[in-house]
């Protein structure tokens, strides 16, 4: 019974922490892409409400898939997993991608 109260105050830190990091603004991360070469990037998305994914990049060819290989625009609410980027540019340059209702951000390229 002690141990529960002891851990109160740890579960109370670490769901004030999840909600700060949820509601922090939003960063967009930037993925530098060399042109006319295919890169395939791994990529951890957490979302509060469904929520689509937005991206920024000129002359590029996107496509995002779940694990299984399915091509997804959107993520459903309480989403928290990964999801992969396949990427291919005429122009070397920089992509920029973010959520309506969440964080993204690459994990590694594959």
């Amino acid at each position: 019974m002690q141990s529960v109260s002891k851990l109160i105050p740890v579960l109370i830190l670490l769901t004030i922490l999840v909600s700060y990091l949820m509601e922090k603004p939003k960063e967009k991360p930037t993925i530098n892409i060399t042109a006319n070469q295919t890169h395939v990037i791994k990529m951890y998305a957490i979302t509060t409400a469904p929520s689509k994914i937005h991206y920024k990049a000129e002359n590029c060819q996107i496509e995002f898939h779940d694990v299984y290989g399915n091509v997804i625009t959107e993520l459903p609410a309480n989403f928290s997993g990964e999801i992969h980027l396949f990427i291919n540019c005429s122009k070397s340059g920089s992509l920029e991608i973010w959520l309506d209702n969440g964080t993204i951000y690459p994990i590694e390229s594959i």
